[in-house]
């Protein structure tokens, strides 16, 4: 099913208020559970294991990938694996959304330590102690986070700007489940989202 997205013409035209408003009529998707315990933990631990193979390939190559896709994946075949043998039940595609989320997060972590990290490094050739690189990875992380609020608000939400590798996860989610309840409160019955046809 395709992503559903606003025209050219409606993101130039629109307010931010109308595009909030289409965004709950056509993609919210109600109560369907998203952050939970399970998602939180599986994005921590393929987090951890994705940025270490990330941080190895970035030391080998000099560049780092980004998880999100590796990390929608894997989650889908782990709790797919589970389901089918009535360990656990499957997962939404919020909580594989959120999975991927946070897998996500743990992977750009490994950034600095390949580019700039490496770059103060190389130029001052001195090895940077551990609690200095903590550091760095603590501060440079709630900068982009206290960064990332404004920037989601204007680019995502009023620019309707699509971020690539968070689309590229959507389109590999979006045919992963295509069970999944459509989206927005026009496709809703109460609070619980219909069922794609």
């Amino acid at each position: 099913m395709a992503l559903p997205h606003l025209t050219d013409e409606e993101i130039r035209t629109w307010t931010p208020e109308q595009k909030d408003r289409w965004w709950l009529e056509n993609v919210f998707r109600g109560n369907m559970p998203q952050l939970t315990i399970r998602a939180a933990i599986t994005g921590f631990f393929l987090g951890g294991i994705l940025s270490a193979t990330n941080l190895y390939i970035g030391a080998k190559t000099g560049w780092t990938f980004g998880v999100g896709v590796t990390s929608v994946i894997l989650s889908f075949v782990i709790f797919r694996t589970l389901a089918k043998a009535q360990v656990s039940k499957d997962m939404t595609i919020l909580e594989n959304n959120a999975v991927q989320s946070i897998a996500t997060a743990a992977g750009y972590m490994t950034g600095p330590l390949i580019s700039a990290l490496m770059a103060y490094m190389f130029v001052t050739n001195t090895t940077m102690e551990w609690h200095k690189m903590l550091i760095w990875n603590i501060v440079a992380s709630l900068l982009g986070v206290m960064v990332a609020f404004p920037m989601k608000r204007r680019f995502i939400n009023d620019e309707q700007q699509p971020f690539p590798e968070g689309r590229a996860c959507a389109v590999v989610l979006d045919s992963l489940y295509p069970d999944a309840p459509a989206g927005g409160t026009k496709n809703m019955v109460g609070d619980m989202p219909v069922e794609r046809k």
